[in-house]
C-alpha cells in the first residue's frame, strides 16, 4: 500500500498561479469598489486584468524564473520583487511610452502618475498572491 501523499507536480502550481494570481491581486485591490458597491467593479477588475497579464507575462514570470535559479524563494524576496516589477511595468508602459496591447479606455485610465503606488501594490498583491499559489521555497 502507498502512503504517500500525492501532491501536485511543480508546473501545475506554477500554471495555476500563473492563471489565479493576477485574479486574486486584482479582486483584492478592488474590493473597497466591491464594498462601496459600485456599478463599475467588474470594468475596473476588467482593466486590472488586462495589465494584469501582459505584467505577468512580460516581466513577473522571467523574474520569478530568475528567482528560483539564484534561490530568492523566499516570501519577502517576492514581495519585493513584485513592487519592483509594478514600478518597472509602469515606468516602461506609461511614462516612456512602451506601446501596450490594451484597450485605449485602460491605458488612459492608468497613465496619470498618482497610479504608480497602485501599480507597484498590484505588483506585490500578484507576487505575494503567485507565491501562496506555488510555493517555490517546498521545490
Amino acid at each position: 500500500m502507498n502512503n504517500r501523499k500525492t501532491r501536485p507536480s511543480r508546473w501545475l502550481k506554477v500554471s495555476l498561479g500563473l492563471i489565479l494570481a493576477p485574479v486574486i491581486a486584482a479582486l483584492l485591490l478592488e474590493t473597497p469598489t466591491l464594498l462601496q458597491r459600485d456599478p463599475h467593479f467588474l470594468r475596473y477588475v476588467g482593466y486590472l486584468l488586462e495589465l494584469g497579464y501582459v505584467a505577468m507575462l512580460l516581466f513577473a514570470f522571467p523574474a520569478y524564473l530568475l528567482s528560483i535559479r539564484v534561490g530568492w524563494t523566499r516570501l519577502p524576496t517576492f514581495v519585493l520583487l513584485g513592487g519592483l516589477v509594478g514600478l518597472i511595468f509602469y515606468v516602461l508602459i506609461f511614462e516612456l511610452g512602451v506601446p501596450l496591447p490594451v484597450s485605449g479606455a485602460v491605458y488612459g485610465a492608468m497613465a496619470e502618475i498618482r497610479y504608480l503606488p497602485l501599480s507597484m501594490i498590484y505588483g506585490v498583491l500578484g507576487f505575494s498572491a503567485f507565491w501562496l499559489l506555488s510555493r517555490p521555497d517546498r521545490l
